[in-house]
């Protein structure tokens, strides 16, 4: 009997603890994900020497823009805020045409919100890697019930297409 009682004891201090370590875990790999993707944009405008961008599917609201859905990196000849296969420039060996280089879901479990801070909706890198929308943030956050502290990272992208990460607390996402 005091076996089972010590058990029950473990369990109810384990479990919430197990929660948030869950929870922690799908953060660092949203934020790991959407920073990968934001880096292949750079690479991939440099060496096709074209626009190329970050966007979501869906965006709601304007500040913040709350993300969601799939995201897309596309080839962005017209610097278009939304992916459309028909975009075209140029002429002979120097046609540039919208080309779909990448889609995935970093929300498929919806405990990680997206927000763009001040309206940010897309990244777009042009052909010199600088970003073009630079000085963007974008802020991944979950519930502070589950995560107390550190339960938001902030994405920052510089001028010059580097993407940093910072933690911090917040009480409610963004």
């Amino acid at each position: 009997m005091v076996t089972v009682a010590v058990l029950a004891i473990l369990v109810a201090i384990a479990v919430p603890n197990l929660q948030a370590f869950i929870v922690r875990n799908a953060l660092t790999s949203a934020t790991s994900e959407l920073r990968s993707v934001i880096a292949r944009a750079r690479v991939e405008a440099i060496t096709r020497n074209t626009p190329v961008s970050v966007t979501p599917t869906s965006v709601t609201g304007s500040s913040p823009a709350r993300w969601s859905g799939e995201y897309r990196l596309f080839v962005n000849p017209l610097g278009s805020p939304t992916f459309d296969s028909t975009e075209k420039v140029g002429n002979g060996t120097d046609k540039r045409q919208a080309e779909l280089l990448m889609r995935g879901d970093f929300q498929s479990t919806n405990t990680v919100k997206i927000t763009g801070v001040g309206g940010f909706a897309n990244v777009t890198y042009g052909s010199d890697g600088r970003a073009t929308n630079a000085n963007g943030t974008i802020k991944l956050c979950v519930d502070n019930a589950i995560v107390p502290t550190d339960n938001v990272r902030t994405l920052l992208i510089a001028v010059d297409g580097r993407v940093t990460i910072d933690k911090e607390t917040l009480s409610t996402c963004p």
